[in-house]
């Protein structure tokens, strides 16, 4: 005997029929004590369901228990897609930091050097020129030069005695100290000559007249001047100083001249 439950299950499919179909399906009231009209109506809804969704709709039905269906399948299910790889986020580089903006830092600018400007005449000779020396302090300068074998610092400041203070008796000796070393040290008797012979114009009768007579004569000799000039030279030796220790050799050089 067919349930309340196929009944009402049966009129759905018929009212989904009716909807889809735009057909009205006469539907009476079936007693549930009648089998055939029952299955008349079954087999209606059955083939009115599968008229309209063909075999989904039979399947539907086989499904709900209306009717049974041997030999059909549900239809396989579709295949998935093809799975496509899934690509590993590529990272981008980040764009490069710019390097910081310096400003130009603004060079330097040298001050220019200051011009020199003209020194007067008269200034720029009183710096060149050194200190005034008393002729006291250079004659004993220079005779602590010589003592100590400093030959040419001797020759040096008694040369700046002479210039600087020419009418001094330190210079007047220092004529005969400085003649001597260039004549015996520095090997220039033309030189020594004539700071011998500027003594003995100044000082004929001087001090030290024998030494510059002798260095003299001397220096003529090395000069090799005429023998008259030598000979007169050692003559006035003789008769000058004629107890000098250079009388001897005064005496034995006029034996060469003769």
């Amino acid at each position: 005997m067919p349930t309340a439950r196929d009944e009402a299950v049966a009129r759905a499919v018929l009212a989904v029929f009716e909807e889809r179909a735009k057909v009205a399906v006469p539907i009476r009231p079936i007693a549930r004590s009648s089998s055939a009209s029952w299955g008349m109506l079954r087999v209606a809804a059955v083939l009115a369901v599968i008229a309209v969704a063909g075999s989904a709709g039979a399947m539907g039905l086989a499904k709900l228990g209306l009717i049974h269906i041997t030999g059909i399948s549900e239809p396989p299910p579709a295949p998935p897609g093809p799975v496509r790889p899934v690509r590993a986020p590529v990272a981008v580089p980040a764009a490069p930091t710019p390097p910081p903006v310096v400003p130009p830092v603004e060079e330097a600018v040298a001050a220019p050097a200051p011009v020199a400007q003209p020194v007067p005449h008269a200034t720029r000779k009183r710096t060149e020129d050194p200190a005034p020396v008393g002729a006291e302090e250079l004659f004993a300068s220079a005779n602590s030069a010589r003592r100590a074998g400093q030959n040419g610092d001797a020759v040096r400041l008694y040369g700046d005695l002479i210039k600087l203070h020419p009418d001094s008796g330190q210079a007047s000796q220092a004529r005969v100290s400085l003649g001597t070393l260039l004549l015996h040290v520095n090997n220039a008797p033309e030189r020594a000559l004539q700071e011998f012979t500027g003594y003995l114009a100044r000082n004929p009768n001087g001090p030290l007249a024998e030494e510059a007579r002798v260095g003299r004569a001397m220096a003529l000799a090395r000069l090799k001047r005429p023998a008259l000039e030598r000979q007169q030279a050692w003559r006035d030796i003789l008769e000058r100083h004629p107890g000098s220790i250079h009388a001897d050799q005064a005496r034995r050089r006029l034996e060469e001249l003769r």
